[in-house]
């Protein structure tokens, strides 16, 4: 060894011995009090929830903090998205909160928790069965969940569990999210409202929703108007839950406490043949009028209502679930399912589907829509079968060829030295021109975007999925953003929208269900609160998918004043104050179908609209969503008769504007038995059971786009003249209709008097 050598190996002794007794970088050691996912530890595959931890105060840090969390997408990449800030000015501890998707059933969470730049704490979590894992295994896409209070009866059988369903007891406060996004893995929230069991004392266990924040009650509203259904149970607690913060917003509002002595409307709801064993008087809730479907009623109003409350439903039943004679009754399991499955849930389980195949391997319309907006104009996709007929041909050169070339025709072995680069140079070059002409040389986006209005609240709620296809290997910074396209006269206030990735419910690659295998590179990047994705990794020629919904205010951006004097029957108006026209128009009201006789179904802007009016035509509407036509058919010399047909779904057309119209009525459609596909993946924007609470929907495409995309600050490129769209934005309306032939049921002369004065403060300008 040289003296170079020699000096340069006492400089690396020394390095080493300074690395040593450096004092290692320290961090106050905080220790989460518990972790949750989703509501009461529920969480499903693919679809957003969130992650609550507890942790102990006082922290290191005295400003508001907030938790990160990272978990691997369905590339195997790991996503990771922010919670909101917190103060930490709480008295003990501090219930942090932040969204995420899970992509697998099991798998590694890394959280941690930062005020502003500087990391506080961080912690490795597991999920799944596994031995170690401290949190439970997220469920499938389409595993209905229903979870329900502790105590509630009717929920514990085997009707209950029935269709794979699965049932989870809520037994504390805190298993309820402070976050919208928590209950993205949850159906139904069963909430039975009066005390628990009485206990050794003598007193009764306070109900667990007395313990509920203002952010847990917020984010329990949210959900239900973005589409999710809530089940109460009132009987005892009536005043109290009129006065809470649930009463402010109830569709279905409670007038007063009261009492009932028979509930054989309600065994006769259930189809039981068992008795409610009464004895005596029982607590009930005395209902005022609201806008709904009245289930079982009795001579002093309903006994279980269901109305709808934005794009959700709220289901009442005016007894206890948890107290009283239910709670006894032995067909009280028959009854629970009946309070959440709406008629065409019913009609959609009564179908049969036994004959019925799965298409091309889509087994959801999640699917069907995926593979849509995968379809790029003047990209041609190679398939497997194309590469290994390839990859065959090269090894025929190659192999046999070759040999037959330098053996027997040249007889001269040594030249397979030269001509084997020689193939797979030519084989190389050819593949990389073949790839090249057919995959493009820009990038491109493809997009559907669901702008959901609800008339009556102005709520408008937001929903678009972008694939992005990328022709070099970059990263890549994506903003979605929603575009204005309400009344010029509104001040328009930014809206933040919400991005996460998505990935199609099958076991393709880049599904959900896909074999564990090799996963590209596990590089990181960020889903932002202000609604970008950035540092996301593409690779050449491919293509990823992402999902950004928010909520805004609407006022003004329709008007309607539609009525019905009968079953089917509709009269009236509406018009669109948006900004620019719809086509392809349809409005749809107790089993029928209406749109426009313009040209296109278009719908102008500031233009009143009648459905049943000479401007427009009416049909069946679930002939018209399966293009069922009449032939009258000879049957004999003597007879004949008309025979019907719907026309087949096509899984492989990927038609837009049709999906759209799938995603919204499935279940009107005739559901699995006529699509061959479920419709689990995005149920939450099923829009069939707003139809039996007298609500009118109307659909139609807007002539705009209705986002913007942009990568590192620059706009996409639009198709070409002659390409189709790569945007295309459908509008859904919910109109309140008023129901004449449905007698209001007013209790007494005191509550009518008081309805009428409201009514005039109402009428009265401001």
């Amino acid at each position: 060894m040289g003296v170079a050598g020699l000096r340069a190996a006492l400089l690396g002794m020394v390095v080493l011995a300074t690395l040593a007794v450096a004092p290692p970088e320290t961090r106050a050691a905080v220790e989460p009090e518990f972790v949750e996912l989703g509501v009461a530890s529920s969480a499903r595959l693919g679809q957003t929830t969130s992650i609550r931890v507890a942790v102990p105060l006082p922290l290191p840090s005295e400003g508001p903090v907030r938790l990160k969390v990272s978990a691997q997408d369905a590339d195997g990449q790991w996503a990771t998205t922010t919670g909101p800030e917190t103060s930490t000015t709480a008295a003990e501890r501090l219930l942090l909160e932040a969204p995420l998707r899970l992509a697998r059933t099991s798998g590694e969470l890394r959280v941690e928790l930062v005020s502003g730049t500087t990391r506080l704490a961080d912690w490795k979590l597991r999920y799944g069965d596994e031995s170690g894992s401290s949190l439970p295994a997220p469920m499938r896409h389409d595993t209905p969940i229903w979870v329900v209070t502790g105590g509630t009866a009717g929920y514990a059988g085997p009707k209950a569990t029935a269709h794979g369903r699965r049932i989870v007891a809520m037994t504390r406060s805190d298993e309820l999210p402070g976050l919208a996004d928590g209950f993205g893995g949850i159906d139904v929230l069963v909430l039975a409202t009066a005390p628990g069991t009485s206990q050794a004392g003598g007193t009764a266990a306070p109900p667990i929703w007395t313990y509920w924040t203002e952010s847990q009650w917020s984010a329990l509203r949210d959900w239900v108007a973005t589409g999710g259904h809530l089940v109460l149970s009132v009987g005892e607690s009536a005043a109290e839950v009129a006065a809470s913060p649930l009463g402010t917003w109830l569709p279905i509002p409670i007038v007063k406490p009261g009492s009932v002595r028979q509930l054989g409307r309600l065994e006769s709801f259930a189809i039981a043949t068992v008795p409610i064993p009464v004895t005596g008087s029982i607590p009930r809730a005395l209902l005022g009028p609201f806008v709904g479907q009245a289930l079982v009623d009795d001579n002093e109003g309903p006994l279980v209502a269901r109305a709808a409350y934005g794009f959700g439903l709220v289901t009442l039943l005016a007894v206890d679930l948890n107290r009283g004679p239910l709670v006894a009754w032995k067909a009280v399991d028959d009854l629970g399912p009946l309070l959440i499955e709406t008629a065409s849930e019913q009609a959609r389980r009564q179908a049969t589907s036994e004959q019925l195949l799965r298409h091309q391997g889509l087994s959801d319309l999640g699917s069907q829509l995926a593979a849509a907006l995968d379809q790029f104009p003047g990209i041609r996709r190679t398939s497997y079968w194309w590469v290994l007929g390839q990859l065959l041909l090269l090894l025929l050169i190659v192999g046999p060829f070759d040999y037959y070339l330098t053996n027997r025709w040249l007889q001269r072995p040594m030249l397979t030295w030269l001509t084997l680069p020689c193939w797979l140079s030519i084989g190389l070059v050819i593949s990389t021109a073949v790839a090249s002409s057919g995959n493009g040389a820009t990038a491109r986006a493809n997009q559907l975007t669901l702008i959901d209005i609800d008339a009556p609240s102005g709520r408008v709620r937001g929903t678009a999925w972008t694939t992005l296809y990328s022709a070099e290997t970059a990263r890549v910074n994506l903003a979605i953003r929603p575009a204005s396209i309400g009344p010029s006269i509104n001040s328009a206030t930014p809206v933040t929208p919400r991005i996460s990735w998505i990935a199609e419910p099958e076991g393709s690659p880049g599904g959900l269900y896909r074999g564990a295998g090799l996963t590209g590179g596990q590089s990181t990047y960020e889903l932002t609160p202000e609604g970008e994705a950035r540092g996301v990794p593409m690779a050449q020629w491919s293509s990823r998918q992402f999902l950004s919904e928010w909520n805004e205010t609407g006022t003004g951006w329709v008007d309607s004043a539609l009525e019905s004097s009968g079953p089917g029957r509709l009269a009236g108006s509406v018009t669109s104050n948006l900004s620019a026209p719809l086509e392809d128009v349809i409005l749809v009201f107790g089993g029928r179908v209406f749109f426009p006789r313009a040209k296109q179904g278009r719908l102008l802007p500031f233009q009143a609209w009648e459905p049943a009016g000479p401007q427009g035509q009416q049909r069946d509407l679930r002939a018209y969503l399966t293009g069922t036509t009449g032939q009258r058919v000879e049957v004999s010399g003597t007879r004949s008769e008309v025979q019907f047909r719907a026309e087949p779904y096509q899984p492989l057309q990927f038609d837009l504007v049709r999906i759209g119209r799938m995603l919204s009525f499935h279940d009107i459609s005739g559901g699995r038995p006529y699509t061959g596909m479920d419709n689990h993946f995005y149920r939450r924007l099923e829009l069939s059971p707003l139809m039996q609470v007298g609500r009118a929907i109307l659909v139609g495409r807007l002539v705009a786009p209705g986002t913007s995309v942009t990568n590192d600050g620059s706009a996409l490129p639009r198709p070409a003249s002659g390409e189709e769209a790569s945007a295309t934005t459908l509008v859904r309306c919910v109109f309140p209709v008023k129901i004449y032939f449905e007698e209001e049921r007013l209790l007494d002369k005191e509550l009518r008097n008081e309805l009428e004065r409201k009514r005039a403060a109402e009428a009265k300008p401001q």
